[in-house]
């Protein structure tokens, strides 16, 4: 039937070709497990982390090799297995009140293991108070942090780098990102907990959005794989605090 483009299952286009850096990859024949007609990360096995062996998903970043005029663009390959903890959570969207998405956040992270976090600004004090006592008092505690590099090093909010910086000693993992474009900002407001379900919507996660008018959510499903992707290759792409 020949080669189709892979499309994600939200619709966005795929963009893990291996030699045309962000154009999708094609598709010869539908995977052998799920018959789906997408790449082994895309189709229903590799966002479950089903795929074994060589179908096994993988996460692509692109590495620079060498300097000056003889630098050149190489793809890095990791193989990925993106699981849940514990039982897959069928699909499901919750639309939230503010006051009521931003207890459930919360209250999600004072239950979890892991959480892995986009954001451009950070400086929440609820939110900061609850994920500075999961890394001290847990060693089964893991914080991923992808933040703007702007807003990072900028006045505001002015309690951000302090906080973020005192969650870095504290064993976070902090990347600082940017926007596709040379003027673009990293502009993710996502948060997924546990792999197993993610807390989104146009609400940054600092103080000053409990006061704004926000439409903010609760995913799971099919929808949460493809996040822990994004943001996987994003921490790729991003430059890691020490």
């Amino acid at each position: 039937m020949g080669n189709r483009d892979c499309v994600q299952l939200s619709g966005r286009r795929c963009t893990l070709h291996t030699k045309r850096h962000g154009e999708p990859k094609g598709v010869s024949k539908p995977c052998p497990r799920c018959r789906e007609w997408r790449c082994a990360k895309h189709c229903r096995c590799g966002r479950n982390g089903s795929n074994v062996g060589r179908n096994a998903p993988r996460i692509y970043g692109a590495a620079v090799v060498g300097s000056g005029a003889q630098s050149r663009r190489t793809t890095v390959v990791v193989h990925s297995a993106v699981r849940a903890v514990g039982k897959p959570a069928p699909e499901s969207t919750q639309r939230f009140g503010l006051d009521e998405w931003w207890d459930s956040v919360v209250e999600a992270v004072q239950k979890a293991r892991s959480i892995e976090m986009g954001t451009y600004m950070f400086d929440d004090t609820r939110l900061y108070e609850v994920l500075l006592g999961r890394l001290r008092d847990s060693s089964d505690f893991s914080f991923k942090l992808c933040l703007d590099g702007e807003a990072y090093h900028g006045p505001t909010p002015k309690n951000q780098k302090r906080r973020v910086d005192s969650l870095l000693r504290r064993g976070a993992e902090v990347f600082l990102c940017k926007g596709i474009g040379r003027q673009g900002s990293y502009h993710v407001k996502e948060m997924v907990v546990d792999r197993r379900f993610l807390f989104t919507g146009s609400a940054n996660f600092t103080s000053k959005s409990r006061c704004n008018r926000e439409r903010c959510y609760k995913i799971t499903g099919a929808c949460v794989a493809e996040a822990l992707v994004d943001l996987a290759g994003e921490r790729t792409e991003g430059t890691r605090l020490a």
